[in-house]
């Protein structure tokens, strides 16, 4: 969630978001991009992770998720989940 809201948050962030270590956080990042569910991009000295098109995930958001207007963290704007 936290990358979906901010794709351009430091990992460090996240963890500290998330209550979880930088080491985990970094540990699921990159199974996520191995899985191909997210994207990572350089953007001058940091790095960008989107969520990719059309990606799958096993869990949805909570209900009270705070997410932008139009936003879903299931890949692009406007487009919902199957099921």
């Amino acid at each position: 969630m936290a990358i979906s809201r901010d794709p351009g948050i430091r990992l460090r962030d996240v963890a500290v978001t998330c209550e979880l270590t930088e080491r985990t956080v970094r540990a699921i990042v990159a199974d996520l991009e191995a899985a191909g569910c997210l994207i990572r991009s350089r953007d001058g000295r940091r790095h960008r992770h989107e969520i990719a098109e059309g990606a799958m995930f096993r869990h949805r958001p909570p209900v009270d998720a705070q997410m932008p207007d139009g936003a879903n963290p299931y890949g692009g704007e406007g487009r919902h989940r199957p099921g």
